[in-house]
């Protein structure tokens, strides 16, 4: 039986396939072990509750806790693989939206439209929730 010796085409496109398939699983894979806190940086990025949820309500903020757990998810994911994470208290709240816009601009960092929003809302939500804290003890 005669079987086509694979030509450099067909063996670039294997390669391609498997390497996408890799950083897919790879990236999906850190996603849930972050997610769990098995991330080295994460434990420091806390995960948002509903108490989260009702002060962003009251700051007429539209956010659902599922949102804002993929907002900190994202975070994890995106940005740990370049830096340390910053604990979202240790920046005021106003000041996140800039910082991950700049980011982007300035770092060339790819996040989606909704991925900058998700982001955006659960570091401002977090840290809003803490400034707030720490005014009122």
């Amino acid at each position: 039986m005669y079987t086509k010796a694979a030509g450099p085409c067909s063996i670039m496109e294997s390669v391609v396939s498997f390497s996408a398939s890799l950083a897919h699983f790879l990236s999906t894979c850190a996603l849930v072990l972050m997610s769990f806190g098995g991330g080295g940086c994460s434990g420091a990025v806390p995960h948002p509750t509903l108490v989260h949820v009702d002060w962003a309500r009251a700051q007429d903020m539209d956010v659902s806790l599922d949102e804002l757990e993929r907002g900190r998810a994202v975070y994890v994911l995106k940005c740990a693989g370049c830096h340390s994470l910053t604990p979202p208290s240790r920046v005021t709240s106003y000041r996140w939206p800039d910082i991950v816009e700049s980011m982007m601009e300035d770092e060339e960092v790819a996040l989606t439209r909704s991925e900058s929003r998700l982001i955006k809302a659960y570091l401002e939500v977090i840290s809003g929730h803490a400034e707030e804290t720490r005014s009122d003890e």
